[in-house]
């Protein structure tokens, strides 16, 4: 059903689209079809980064980064989410996907920051994903 690679992830993207069109589910619905694809289009990055093959890549590009000063900065940092036009291609689009990488990157790991206990549960939840995926 899924491609040898990223299988989890993939499973994941189809679970999400699924959801997506159930009624009084689609929260893209109000945008344009544009948006809808470009929000839809990051979503699917976002969830394919947790592939843990991609780890040491957004590693190596969050090490190449400038460290900013955001105080002094005058260019805040959420306007990189949104291009002059509102949502859409992004002149900053690599930046914006790294940003993105990163935090569900944190949320995908931040188990092993919990108290033993929790860290064990969810690995162990983890396990069994993995084992029913196949």
């Amino acid at each position: 059903k899924y491609a040898d690679d990223a299988v989890l992830e993939r499973h994941h993207i189809n679970q999400a689209l699924s959801i997506l069109k159930r009624p009084n589910c689609d929260l893209l619905a109000s945008l344009n079809q544009q948006n809808q694809r470009y929000l839809t289009n990051i979503m699917i990055d976002m969830i394919l980064n947790t592939d843990l093959k991609k780890h040491s890549d957004i590693l190596r590009q969050l090490h190449a980064l400038e460290p900013i000063n955001v105080t002094s900065s005058k260019k805040l940092p959420i306007s990189i989410f949104l291009s002059p036009q509102g949502l859409g291609p992004d002149p900053d689009k690599k930046q914006l996907n790294l940003l993105l990488a990163t935090a569900i990157k944190f949320a995908d790991l931040n188990h092993v920051t919990k108290p033993r206990a929790l860290h064990l549960a969810w690995s162990e939840r983890i396990r069994q994903e993995f084992f029913l995926v196949g």
